[in-house]
């Protein structure tokens, strides 16, 4: 039998509160006290608290008893049959079935609100009569150090940078714009704990968590984001988030039972998703949608078992994830492609098992292409004239998404165009004078890691004609920060007809010099594919030992020989011996293509670490040791402005070095990758990647986890140091694994 207040019955008006807080609770003792106090001292008290227990072990159901005379019969407990093994859906789903308010929001037991929560979601859900209501700011309290941190998603920022104040919200009336963003952003719109929700809506909608210890909030949030007609969003920060090392989402098996856990408990969710995507039109018309969802839960799924996977070998990594996978077939085929990206980015798998994955992904290229990108070429055109009218007439694919995006209205009228037909036809119209600006991109395809990075996704277009006017027909690559850029003048009511066709998109990756073997001409196409493959036998010597040995043996060999013999021919100086020793020995009397070539060859493994000692006095900054002796250190004058600087490059994959002042300031580090130039166009720079793996200065730990950096998106870190202070700086970056 249920323990419930016996004041429950109390008075009349406890029958229907207006706000039912549901918690779910197990082994909580802690701090179940501390939640129900921030509860018990809101400013709004018409509310019920239904606190339900999924068989506690310790004394948390003891704790809330003695809590029942403070809320005068506002306070049930209810207790599930059998531990459900965590995830907390079979107690939400048991206190939604004896919740009588006319608004449900949850907190969990280890968490607490602030005591005006109650008083503005249900104020503002009456006044806007909210189905939902999502607070997009929250209250981050780490307690091993103490920290309470304020966390924003992008909604939060946006609200707050355009001024929006604490008591005005921003409502959302379009289901679709709802989940369309909320499901894309990468941040906590999944948790059921920063939503206030009508009760009424989840009855009507049918609406419970699903029977899924992992990403059960999740399916849910999507649901009640899809369903909702009238979402709205509120800056306000209300609620504080506990990180909880006890918490039972956090409990770790051994390692291999940890991996396995984590895998199923992903598919698991995918597969439910992907049942609960047939009913929804949004992911039918938008296939990325669920791919965004899966990634977001699959990035999760790996952060659960960082540790577990890194006492596993690479084999058995592979192991795991191929069997799991390969039980759903279906998801297997479509998701192969990304899931394995992630592993890679962390290790290396081993070369049979690479070859296996790359003959999947081949198979499945053509699945994997309709689900992400598919054939999409993409239009910016743009009216440079903020007077009069400017149409699309027609667009020959119907499917084409057409828009007009903030960004490309500004000093003018803009429209983009999206299409994966791999032919577009469109009629244009202005009612004024003027000049229309066509730009030929690609996808914004941002990195999973860090979603402020955009992965170069090309499109190869080879054909634009403008009014029977052929503008090129050949082969022409694009992506979105490299567009094909074409300007014309316009009459007023003149129709002006466009014709684009596009090849099959292709996916290169930031570190493959693919992508450039595109942009050349055909007299030099036959040079750069041998520098291609040249790269490729690097890249396969570097990951195979018993190659590495053998190469490194042979080079050393043409290495004497080229030493011991300056009177060889040129020919013979044209090898790759010698193109490597000459760059090394003195990169500037190299002729430009060796340098290119070289220059690719260093780049796979080569840091760099900007430190600069910024202050207004004059005084002497120096580098005191180094553990690499062959790192080379630079002072180039632009570095020298507002104080003193050190350029320093290392292939060694991991430096130590000590710097100290002769005066106050503030110490800047910048970690890097080489400035890799375009072999056609040296004003343009190749993103060059390093995946940095550690850094540590004066023994403090600032990051131990991937954390890629190029030369323009770079990791940055400051401190402030005193006159003589010595600071001791370590980095480490992954090298290619021999």
């Amino acid at each position: 039998m249920e323990k419930v207040d016996e004041n429950f019955l109390a008075s009349p008006n406890q029958l229907c509160p207006a706000v039912s807080v549901v918690i779910p609770m197990y082994n909580d003792e802690k701090y179940i006290n501390e939640c129900l106090d921030s509860v018990l001292a809101q400013t709004f008290q018409d509310f019920e608290v239904l606190v339900v227990d999924d068989c506690s072990t310790d004394k948390s159901c003891a704790v809330v008893e003695n809590y029942f005379k403070n809320f005068d019969g506002r306070l049930k407990l209810y207790h599930t049959k059998e531990n459900s093994g965590g995830g907390g859906y079979v107690p939400r789903n048991k206190g939604l079935s004896f919740a009588r308010g006319e608004y449900i929001f949850f907190v969990d037991a280890d968490d607490f609100i602030a005591e005006n929560a109650l008083e503005i979601l249900y104020t503002s859900a009456k006044k806007y009569g909210a189905d939902v209501i999502y607070t997009s700011t929250r209250y981050f309290y780490d307690e091993t150090s103490e920290n309470i941190n304020l966390q924003r998603d992008k909604f939060g920022n946006e609200l707050i940078r355009s001024g929006v104040e604490d008591k005005i919200a921003l409502t959302v009336n379009n289901p679709n714009e709802n989940l369309r963003q909320l499901i894309l952003e990468s941040g906590f719109f999944h948790t059921p704990w920063t939503k206030f929700v009508h009760r009424e809506f989840l009855i009507d909608n049918e609406i419970v968590f699903p029977k899924i210890v992992t990403f059960g909030d999740s399916v849910w949030t999507i649901q009640v984001l899809y369903h909702a007609k009238n979402l709205l969003r509120i800056p306000n920060t209300l609620y504080y988030y506990r990180k909880n090392q006890e918490s039972v989402t956090l409990n770790k098996l051994p390692a291999k039972e940890q991996v396995v856990h984590c895998v199923s408990a992903f598919l698991l969710f995918a597969k439910i998703l992907k049942d609960l995507a047939v009913g929804i039109e949004l992911f039918e018309q938008n296939p990325n949608y669920f791919q965004a969802a899966a990634i977001n839960a699959f990035r999760n799924c790996l952060k659960r078992s960082f540790e577990e996977r890194n006492e596993l070998s690479s084999e058995e990594i592979y192991s795991v994830l191929y069997r799991e996978l390969s039980k759903s077939r279906d998801l297997f085929e479509s998701m192969i492609p990304f899931l394995f990206s992630f592993i890679d980015a962390e290790k290396k798998i081993h070369q049979n098992d690479l070859q296996e994955l790359r003959k999947t992904y081949e198979d499945n290229l053509q699945k994997y292409r309709n689900i992400i990108y598919g054939f999409t070429g993409r239009i910016d055109l743009k009216l440079m004239s903020t007077a009069g009218d400017f149409q699309i007439v027609s667009v020959s694919d119907e499917e084409a998404k057409v828009e007009k995006p903030k960004w490309l209205n500004k000093d003018g009228i803009g429209y983009l165009i999206q299409s994966y037909s791999g032919k577009l036809e469109l009629v244009i119209k202005t009612s004024v004078d003027g000049k229309i600006q066509l730009g030929l991109r690609g996808l914004d395809v941002r990195s999973p890691e860090d979603k402020t990075k955009r992965i170069p996704c090309w499109i190869d277009y080879n054909k634009l004609i403008v009014n029977g006017k052929i503008i090129f027909d050949k082969i022409t690559p694009a992506w979105h920060d490299k567009p094909y850029r074409y300007d014309f003048d316009i009459k007023a009511d003149e129709e002006i007809k466009i014709l684009a066709e596009w090849l099959p998109h292709r996916a290169d990756n930031v570190d493959t010099v693919s992508a450039e073997v595109a942009k050349i001409q055909k007299d030099n196409a036959e040079k750069l594919r041998k520098s291609e493959a040249l790269i490729s036998e690097l890249r396969t010597a570097l990951s195979n030992e018993k190659k590495v040995a053998d190469k490194q043996k042979d080079l050393v060999s043409e290495l004497q020989l080229a030493l011991a013999n300056e009177k060889k021919t040129a020919d013979e100086q044209k090898g790759l011996v010698s193109e490597l020793q000459l760059a090394l020995d003195n990169e500037k009397k190299v002729h430009k293509s060796d340098v290119q070539l070289i220059g690719k060859f260093k780049e796979y493994f080569t840091a760099r670490a900007d430190i600069q000692l910024a202050t207004k006095e004059k005084g002497e900054f120096k580098i005191i040791s180094i553990s690499d002796d062959a790192a080379s250190i630079a002072q180039p004058k632009w570095f020298q402005k507002n104080g003193v600087g050190y350029q320093i490059q290392s292939c060694a994959g991991k430096l130590e070095f000590t710097v100290k002042g002769s005066v106050d300031g503030q110490i800047k580090l910048r970690l890097r990758g080489l400035d890799v130039r375009s072999p056609e166009d040296k004003t343009k720079r190749i993103p060059h990647w390093i995946n940095y793996a550690k850094l540590i200065i004066n023994d403090e730990i600032i990051f131990n986890e991937i954390t890629p950096a190029c030369l323009e998106k770079f990791y940055s870190y400051s401190m402030d140091v005193k006159a003589g202070e010595e600071v001791k700086v370590q980095i480490e970056w992954l090298l290619p694994q021999k």
